[in-house]
């Protein structure tokens, strides 16, 4: 995690090797993501993301959730960035088990 909560918002970043080929990658994140609440995930093959939003604060602002994945091997490396705006805070704990169930699920 990095920022500061009131004057820049906290951005949250992990990384995981999956054994699937980037396109199932995503649509895995895809699926993870509605999973943990995020709404309007959309995956762009050609640029190899999906992207999805949550109103997680209940402040009306969305936070926004990344994820990436690219050939690695027989796998893909999956990264997902975890953005919250200025003012915004969220439980560090969930969101690192958030975290690891997305990724996962990138591999199935």
């Amino acid at each position: 995690a990095g920022g500061e909560p009131f004057l820049t918002g906290i951005n949250y970043r992990a990384s995981g090797i999956v054994k699937a080929a980037p396109a199932k990658a995503l649509n895995g994140l895809k699926r993870g993501m509605a999973a943990e609440g995020f709404s309007n995930v959309t995956v762009d093959l050609e640029e190899g993301t999906v992207t999805g939003f949550k109103d997680g604060a209940g402040s009306g602002r969305l936070q926004r959730l990344q994820g990436t994945a690219r050939k690695a091997g027989s796998g893909s490396i999956v990264e997902i960035f975890y953005q919250l705006q200025s003012g915004q805070v969220s439980d560090e704990a969930y969101i690192r088990t958030a975290f690891c169930r997305i990724i996962n699920g990138a591999g199935r």
